[in-house]
């Protein structure tokens, strides 16, 4: 069963990808299986059903799965002087308590854990570090805004479809 909200949506038994405009049966619901058991007649439990949709609906689909593509990019990770730093929402909250205290008391000296294990901050580094956080999450949004901006901007289908939401976004790490 697909279980990422940000891709699939479970109707009763009906697991839709807003993203390929396709349809599945759920293969754990009492819909799945009245069609196995031969209730509908002939049916293939995985196969794709194509859903009709208007511009505005694809649109809609599009933007989703923008935010999808933002939210993996911020959370994803950043490489920081050779550093590979989380960028989940946890680690942002750690990452901005060192830079508050960094700023707060310039001789402090900090256990960071980073992806690839227990590194020492300054205060210099911290700050750095904080810095360098807030410009991946705003380069993420800022990459968002602008394709948010051709999405709604698109006048067709196929114009919808030349978009490319996959490139152009900060590196991750």
């Amino acid at each position: 069963m697909y279980t990422n909200p940000r891709v699939m949506n479970e109707l009763g038994g009906i697991l839709v990808d807003h993203a390929e405009g396709t349809a599945y049966l759920d293969p754990g619901s009492e819909l799945h299986d009245q069609a196995i058991a031969g209730a509908f007649g002939v049916v293939e439990a995985y196969s794709p059903v194509p859903i009709a949709a208007t511009l505005d609906e694809w649109r809609a689909r599009k933007l989703a799965s923008l935010a999808a593509k933002r939210w993996e990019v911020e959370n994803g990770g950043m490489v920081v002087g050779g550093m590979a730093v989380f960028t989940d929402d946890r680690s942002k909250l750690l990452i901005n308590g060192a830079y508050r205290k960094a700023e707060k008391d310039p001789a402090v000296i900090i256990n960071f854990k980073s992806a690839a294990g227990w590194v020492t901050l300054d205060a210099a580094t911290a700050i750095a570090l904080g810095d360098a956080l807030f410009d991946h999450i705003q380069a993420s949004f800022d990459r968002e805004s602008v394709l948010t901006a051709a999405i709604v901007a698109a006048a067709t289908k196929p114009a919808l479809d030349a978009i490319d939401i996959n490139g152009g976004w900060p590196a991750n790490g």
